[in-house]
């Protein structure tokens, strides 16, 4: 089982190893529970990979009573539950719920949490949190991928993982992101495109008038040194024609108010 739309590489990964995706709808709400019980019930699925805070590409979160539901759900149908968790430190308010992983008193869920997100993307630095009958296969798939990690890059994250400077770095990480997703927002507020809010995370998901092709509008973005995500990709049913992913993360406060200009003019002129 897969959210929809979800994080567009777990697509890739999971068809590439030859599964069967059935997707799951995620909402500004949440799941629509009752959905996710008769898919469970309907196809009894191995596996649920989910980004229950401020998802990927959407920002949505999960509330804390649906959490507690799903991992009751999963023991019941003996599914597991992938949690991918790289967002969880990026809030602009509140703190989010707590995991899945920590509800789960059955081992049913699999917890995954990055930290090249905010801290170097050429880290590669994760963990991962599970009952050791799951951790004993994780290893050796580990080690039969890529031999494991560095142990350097290991130490040096340890370093500064327990040092008070990550905790200040993360508070001026904090506000600038919520800064710059306000001037993509107040950029768009005098178009007709649709988004929710997030209260986290990297990304602004958008839906455009139909009459704006995707495709055509990328294309033409591209020439102009801006791009998106298509929200197709993001999509294992491809349906999403009409939506793109807006990262905020990267640029300065000035060239992404200048980027998203040049973009709402191109998506009215293509």
């Amino acid at each position: 089982m897969l959210e929809r739309p979800t994080y567009s590489t777990a697509i890739d990964i999971f068809r590439r190893q030859g599964a069967v995706i059935v997707p799951v709808e995620i909402h500004p709400y949440g799941y629509d529970l009752d959905q996710v019980e008769k898919l469970m019930q309907a196809y009894k699925p191995r596996l649920f990979y989910l980004n229950p805070t401020f998802q990927s590409p959407t920002g949505y979160i999960v509330p804390a009573e649906q959490r507690i539901s799903l991992v009751e759900l999963a023991e019941r149908y003996q599914c597991l539950l992938l949690e991918d968790d790289p967002y969880r430190d990026i809030y602009f308010g509140e703190e989010p719920p707590r995991s899945l992983f920590a509800y789960d008193t059955a081992g049913w869920v699999i917890y995954l949490r990055s930290f090249t997100k905010y801290i170097a993307p050429g880290l590669g630095i994760a963990i991962v949190a599970c009952r050791p009958s799951i951790m004993n296969y994780l290893i050796k798939a580990k080690l039969l991928s890529d031999s494991g990690t560095p142990l350097v890059n290991q130490k040096i994250f340890l370093h500064y993982f327990f040092n008070e400077r990550l905790q200040q770095h993360m508070e001026k990480l904090r506000i600038a992101l919520a800064v710059r997703k306000d001037i993509v927002e107040q950029e768009l507020s005098a178009t007709d495109w649709q988004w929710n809010s997030p209260a986290g995370g990297f990304n602004l998901w958008v839906k455009l008038p139909e009459t704006v092709e995707i495709e055509r509008l990328l294309s033409t973005c591209i020439k102009q040194s801006i791009t998106f995500v298509p929200g197709a990709i993001c999509d294992p049913l491809k349906e999403y024609k009409s939506w793109i992913r807006l990262s905020y993360s990267y640029l300065n406060e000035q060239l992404l108010r200048d980027g998203i200009k040049r973009l709402v003019e191109l998506a009215d002129s293509v």
